[in-house]
């Protein structure tokens, strides 16, 4: 009896010295990472438009470094706690999950003050608006044909003189929009899948690790306090859509049934038509290279002849609707409507790729709950073996190497959204890590608390402010220009910095004042005699209007507008329009 209980004291003390040294060599390796991708973000070009990725690592992500390390001195001093387990109840998961559509929700308003920043968030709004009325494209007024330009067409189809309008993205995120929106606020569609996608990666978890509870606290610890998670589910960017649809089809995987698989590849299909074709396809190869090596032939051969199927579906989408778009083709030729040109332009304009991909990383890893890192690199051990955590972790090193060559830049983000999709992939290889680590547990539960509190009271404060601060200018200048009064707002979008976004109508041109780009405008003496008449105001923008965004990026600017106004306001005041100022 003495000889077996001395083995297992050996056998044990071995488990706890090798778990030590894997700790040893996790806080080593992450701070060699952290170092890197730092080094490689300050490297950073101030070339337009790389310029945003430059400052938000100079005006954020550096402090944010700064305080994951002062985080780190908060989890030191919990760990000389004790805690016997981290298990939580089934009802807890439950209200974890309503509490994060909550915050999400509330946050769009109190944060992102209710105002969709970019671009990408805008097309989602507008396409939204355009699919809850039983349409696919929307018509544009034949009087705004030849001004089409002035409405801001960034990020719509590349026709040259369009008869009707819509984004050049797929239409899965926006239609989701349309459907929450015919029975509450759209603001909510975000909010609620982000809760589900809590729900559904505890499911995936508990099916990985039924006996292990405390490994299912952990991830879903790690997931309510991700910066990533919980600022993108407060906008309307596609990335909450990408990562509920993705953890869906892993679960429907795991299950491993015939009817499961069928409703994997439906999932798979609105998932690869959400916003953009290539993420959801990166995130599903490993797992059909996973079945590859297995040499379940069935199995591969269904998900790849499939995901065929819905490859040339959406691969062809942009073409049918450019036809919509343009109408007979003798009114304008598509410029870059399909994927093929797409993909063309995108590595003729790539540069600086390594740089930028290292903010991207660094940006990622800032904006996580402070122990994602250790715990991902923990988890080393796991896929080397093999099996899923290898198919995890290709899952999350492909879209790094695949968008470095193809799109390494994402513009506005809350941590790097281009790898929200496979955000869940990060976490489980996270579980898998705490599971490497099971012989020190009894020391790691009081310091994972620790971290908890420390990314609660240092992190969660940090990245509120930052979005804040962020989104604060354009929604004041979006704000002030509803407030004018006017039926009409002419921005000079050269005067002031990144208002580009400003310019932003509903797709009838229902909204007031209409906001137009100024230098867009092809003709202002004939769009002044188009919208002028006795009673008619037009807004324009000075000086005082641009500088909270000058502000914002302590860059240095030069303020034109206001002696531009006259060349400007000549035309509509010559047609009839009483002028107003926007300050």
């Amino acid at each position: 009896m003495s000889f077996h209980i001395d083995t297992a004291r050996e056998s044990s003390a071995r488990d706890e010295e090798s778990a030590a040294l894997l700790v040893r060599k996790v806080a080593l390796a992450g701070l060699i990472i952290l170092f890197i991708c730092l080094v490689g973000a300050v490297r950073v070009p101030t070339v337009w438009p790389i310029w945003l990725t430059y400052k938000q690592v100079f005006m954020q992500d550096i402090w944010l470094v700064v305080a994951m390390l002062g985080a780190g001195g908060l989890t030191w001093i919990a760990s000389r706690l004790h805690l016997r387990s981290l298990e939580i109840s089934r009802l807890a998961v439950i209200f974890m999950g309503i509490a994060i559509v909550i915050v999400c929700y509330t946050g769009r308003y109190l944060v992102l003050q209710g105002y969709d920043l970019t671009r990408d968030e805008q097309m989602v709004t507008f396409d939204a608006w355009i699919f809850s009325r039983g349409h696919l494209v929307w018509p544009i007024a034949p009087e705004w044909h030849s001004e089409a330009q002035a409405l801001n067409l960034m990020f719509m189809y590349p026709v040259e003189h369009p008869q009707a309008w819509v984004s050049s993205y797929l239409p899965g995120n926006a239609l989701l929009h349309a459907l929450v929106g015919r029975v509450v606020d759209p603001a909510w569609t975000a909010p609620l899948l982000t809760g589900m996608s809590l729900l559904l990666i505890c499911s995936v978890a508990r099916r990985l690790w039924p006996a292990d509870r405390d490994v299912i606290t952990v991830i879903l610890i790690l997931f309510v306090l991700s910066g990533q998670v919980l600022l993108n589910g407060m906008t309307t960017y596609a990335m909450a859509g990408h990562l509920i649809f993705n953890l869906a089809w892993l679960w429907l995987f795991l299950i491993n049934r015939r009817h499961t698989d069928l409703l994997a590849l439906a999932i798979g299909f609105f998932a690869t038509g959400l916003h953009q074709p290539i993420f959801h396809p990166l995130f599903v190869a490993p797992f059909l290279l996973f079945l590859l090596v297995d040499r379940n032939w069935v199995r591969f051969s269904f998900f790849l002849l499939g995901y065929v199927v819905v490859g040339i579906f959406w691969l062809s989408w942009p073409s049918h609707v450019a036809t919509m778009i343009s109408g007979t083709p003798s009114v304008s030729p598509q410029v870059g409507a399909d994927y093929l040109s797409r993909l063309h332009q995108l590595l003729a304009n790539n540069s600086h790729a390594l740089t930028i991909m290292s903010a991207n990383l660094l940006r990622f890893l800032t904006w996580q709950h402070i122990a994602v890192l250790p715990l991902m690199l923990a988890s080393w051990p796991a896929v080397r073996r093999g099996g899923l955590p290898a198919a995890l972790a290709l899952g999350l090193f492909l879209p790094v190497l695949v968008l470095t060559v193809v799109l390494p830049w994402q513009g506005n983000g809350f941590g790097y959204r281009y790898l929200h999709p496979v955000l869940g992939n990060a976490l489980l290889l996270a579980g898998f890590g705490w599971r490497e680590l099971e012989s020190l547990h009894a020391r790691l539960r009081p310091a994972l608390v620790g971290a908890s509190c420390a990314t609660l009271l240092v992190m969660v404060p940090s990245w509120i402010a930052l979005s804040y601060s962020r989104y604060a200018p354009y929604a004041l200048a979006s704000r002030t220009i509803d407030a004018s009064g006017a039926d009409y707002a002419v921005l000079q979008m050269s005067n002031g910095i990144s208002y580009g976004s400003v310019v932003f109508n509903r797709p009838d041109l229902g909204n007031r004042p209409v906001r137009l780009t100024a230098e867009r405008i092809r003709e202002p003496a004939a769009l002044a005699k188009l919208i002028c008449r006795p009673g008619v105001k037009v807004a324009l923008a000075t000086d005082e209007f641009f500088q909270p965004g000058a502000a914002y990026f302590r860059i240095p600017w030069q303020a034109r507008a206001t002696e531009r106004l006259p060349a400007l306001r000549a035309p509509f005041e010559q047609a009839g329009c009483e002028i107003l100022l926007l300050r």
